[in-house]
């Protein structure tokens, strides 16, 4: 199955990768936030995603990772949070 990307921007900014909306939005309550409160979710591309997520990650100063662990992250198969709001870290 095919990942798709979804971005969440209220109430916490996150980017998921998942194989449903629905998966994402459990991945999201365990991850992000406890409270969907106004929960916004948008099925986003996947070059839409990727480069959110490099353009992120290149502005973090302290991110620990690799364009190679970037691009494994965008294509393997396993579901999971990619970016979330800083201020939740």
């Amino acid at each position: 199955m095919k990942m798709k990307f979804f971005k969440v921007r209220d109430p916490y900014y996150a980017l998921i990768k998942a194989n449903t909306k629905e998966n994402a939005i459990k991945l999201y309550l365990d991850e992000v936030a406890a409270d969907e409160g106004d929960l916004y979710m948008k099925e986003v591309s996947a070059i839409n995603a990727a480069v959110t997520y490099g353009v992120l990650l290149a502005e973090t100063d302290d991110a620990e990772i690799t364009k190679v662990e970037m691009i494994e992250n965008l294509e393997d198969e396993e579901e999971r949070v990619l970016l979330m709001d800083g201020g939740l870290l």
